[in-house]
Formats: C-alpha cells, structure tokens, sequence
C-alpha cells in the first residue's frame, strides 16, 4: 500500500490518505487495520494514527470491536439503499433550484467538474472519478442555494465516496455516468428545472442498479 504524507496536518493528511485507500477499495470492507503496519507505511505515531481512525468512524468508514481492534467498515445492500433513497428524495430537487438559481461562475464550477471527471474517465484514474464527482455535487449543492439540504447530503459524503467506487468498478459505468452527469449540467445551463430533476433522478436510479449489481457479486464481510 503506497500511502505518503507531508509533516504538516499530519491528522487530517492521514485522514485523508486512508479515506481514499477505503474509498478505492486498496483497504477492502471487512480488513482490520494493523495499527503497528499503518504507523510504518505512513511514517507517524500511534496517537496520531488513532486520532485519524476515531475522526473515519465518525464517517462511519471504519469501526471498533472491542478486544479485536479496528476493522473497514462493510456497507451493506440495506445501509446502501437507504442513502440512495436520501439523495433521490434530495438531489433533483437541488439540481432544479440549481437551474433556476445559478450564476455564471457557479456554472463554470459545474462545467469544470464535468470537464475533469471526463478526463479521469480517460484516463481511467478511479479516484479522479469519484473526487471530480464529489466536487460535481458540491458546485451543484452551491448553486441551489440551499445550505441546509447540501449540508445534510454533505453529511453523507464519505459513504457516498465509497458507492460511487463500487458502482463505478462496473464494467463501462463510469462512461455512462460521465453522460448523466453532464446531462444534468447541460440542464442547468440552460435553466430548465424539470430537465435538471430529471436528469439527476435518472443518473441516481443508474448509479443505485450498479452500485448493487456489484455488491450482489460481493459477499458481505462485516
């Protein structure tokens, strides 16, 4: 596992380090964590390790069992299904105030995401797929106007991280999720709300089919 960080921030760069590796599936749902291996890898000290582990379980991205230790987080069909039942009730709505909301420079930061999501697919660069299409999401939640409902989904970013890895691990997925994605963007750009509702309503329902078609194929380990 080729995991490196900088002296500064040390917890929130070892957050980040292994927040990626469990979102691109290098640390595998169910793997307990070896603190001794972890401090060497990354080159920090136990405390800090441990610091960075409580902040993921927050995220709900690892967990503890006590006398055992700490172990990547499983998410299962049931859990799954529930976030994506969150986001269909939440993100139309979002991307049909975006398109009545917008402005030219939020526009341009949806645009830019699309733009750099296609180049991840290109390059077939897993993690630039799911980082360009969290900061997607993020523009779009800006552009809607509503802080409280971006919150909310916000809140859900780390597990939705990890979906979007699996669905994506589809064979031809992510090409098709760079269309939805930017048909949702085409909508907004022209500030048409239903087109918008619908395009993120369709990309979800996608997104949910082969996210579970993947978990189907993957035995639950935790």
């Amino acid at each position: 596992m080729k995991l490196m960080i900088e002296k500064d921030g040390i917890r929130s760069q070892v957050v980040k380090a292994l927040r990626q590796a469990i979102i691109t599936g290098e640390l595998t749902p169910g793997q307990r964590l070896i603190e001794a291996d972890l401090c060497g890898t990354l080159g920090i000290s136990r405390p800090s390790l441990r610091e960075a582990l409580r902040h993921l379980e927050t995220e709900r991205l690892v967990h503890f069992i006590p006398n055992r230790g700490c172990f990547v987080a499983d998410l299962g069909w049931e859990e799954a299904r529930q976030i994506y039942d969150a986001r269909t009730l939440l993100e139309p709505e979002l991307a049909a105030r975006a398109a009545v909301n917008r402005s030219e420079d939020q526009l341009a930061e949806i645009a830019a995401a699309v733009a750099d999501f296609e180049a991840a697919v290109a390059g077939q660069d897993k993690l630039g797929q799911i980082m360009s299409s969290k900061a997607f999401y993020e523009a779009l939640f800006d552009a809607a106007g509503n802080v409280i409902l971006g919150d909310v989904l916000n809140g859900l970013n780390a597990r939705i991280s990890v979906l979007r890895g699996r669905s994506m691990s589809q064979p031809d997925r992510s090409g098709h999720s760079l269309r939805e994605l930017d048909a949702i963007h085409l909508a907004i750009r022209d500030r048409d709300p239903e087109r918008a509702r619908q395009a993120a309503g369709h990309h979800l329902e996608q997104a949910a089919a082969a996210a579970l078609s993947v978990m189907k194929r993957t035995p639950e380990t935790a």
